[in-house]
């Protein structure tokens, strides 16, 4: 009887399509390749490669105002930057404001969780591929990139992005060749390899915009404390701190939101996931996977990249440990300069006021 009910529970979420939590992006709007070290790197279709001819007549592309270099965390890969739904609306919001991006994939593979290196040869290696895959974007630097440039060579602000061990891997990289990420760096959930020391004795890297989005409820990889002292070393730094919500109607249909209740998962009454992190009650995807066996190859994959999805929305809604794109035209705005620093110092004004003034803190 169980059985049979996980079963229909099964093959009802293949039928059922998700709502905007199960958006994916147009497959017409990136494309993708394998870099020298095998690994996918994706990216959006309005940076061409240098090696695509334009047909006659087709127009040039638009001048970009920026690229984001996309670092994941650990799980994932690049390609879940096209479908996972906080990822989704952050590179919704890029599109919006005529940025384009680069996803790449960590080569620690599944034997390691998809986490990105930490040592320094990996790190090394991670930045060469970066490097070598710069080189192949004619309208972001020229055939020899050039990282001692803080531009390409059509002056396109080059922007690090990296969630939980993809922000540590930024971190890194920063502070290794802080002209890679000149334009800005946009840190989310840990900030564990910047500290106020690190960015305080390298000025290159001081002068980098930068953007931390964290989890106050995360108290073992990135506490209130630590990252607003992290931002506060930097010459231009802004915070933003994600709270637990509900899911909403757009997230979820009746029906999931009806057996996320009857598992306990989510609070009937007030939407908001209950007192324990998803991430701690494997039970809701243990009765979800357990059937997948019992479906064709193709319904498998569409399923568990729902669920994959929904427990995306869970965690954020829960807000422990998770990237969540609330706030990604601030980010963007902040970061390139199309929206003034709230605060900032006049010209001629006193450096340590204008330092103090640079330096928000949003709580």
């Amino acid at each position: 009887m169980v059985a049979a009910f996980w079963l229909a529970l099964g093959s009802a979420l293949v039928r059922k399509a998700w709502a905007t939590g199960g958006d994916a992006l147009d497959p017409t709007s990136f494309g993708s390749h394998r870099a020298s070290d095998g690994t996918e790197v994706v990216y959006s279709s309005d940076l061409r490669l240098a090696t695509e001819s334009r047909a006659d007549g087709d127009p040039a592309p638009q001048p970009l105002a920026g690229v984001f270099l996309l670092f994941h965390g650990c799980t994932h890969q690049a390609v879940h930057w096209t479908y996972l739904p906080e990822e989704v609306r952050f590179l919704q919001a890029l599109k919006r404001k005529n940025v384009g991006w680069i996803a790449f994939t960590s080569p620690s593979g599944a034997e390691r969780n998809w986490c990105w290196p930490s040592d320094p040869a990996g790190i090394q290696n991670v930045l060469e591929v970066v490097e070598e895959e710069l080189a192949k974007f004619s309208s972001l630097v020229s055939p020899k990139v050039d990282t001692d440039s803080e531009e390409g060579a059509g002056g396109v602000p080059r922007v690090c992005v990296g969630g939980s061990s993809g922000g540590n891997l930024v971190g890194s990289l920063a502070q290794l060749r802080p002209n890679l990420c000149a334009g800005g760096l946009a840190v989310y959930v840990s900030p564990t390899e910047l500290t106020a020391p690190v960015v305080a004795g390298n000025e290159a890297l001081r002068r980098i915009p930068a953007v931390f989005v964290y989890m106050p409820r995360d108290t073992s990889w990135a506490t209130r404390d630590n990252v607003e002292a992290v931002a506060r070393s930097f010459e231009r730094s802004k915070t933003f701190a994600i709270e637990p919500r509900a899911l909403t109607d757009n997230e979820v249909t009746p029906f999931q939101r009806k057996w996320l209740v009857d598992l306990g998962i989510l609070d009937g009454r007030t939407g908001m996931v209950a007192a324990q992190d998803p991430r701690t009650t494997p039970h809701w995807r243990q009765a979800i996977f357990g059937s997948l066996k019992r479906h064709p190859p193709a319904e498998r994959k569409r399923i568990e990249r729902e669920m994959q999805q929904l427990e995306e929305l869970l965690n954020r809604a829960w807000a422990q440990h998770e990237f969540a794109a609330d706030h990604a035209a601030e980010v963007v705005d902040f970061i390139l300069g199309s929206a003034e620093a709230p605060g900032a110092a006049p010209e001629g004004a006193d450096e340590s006021a204008r330092k103090k003034k640079r330096n928000e803190t949003d709580l």
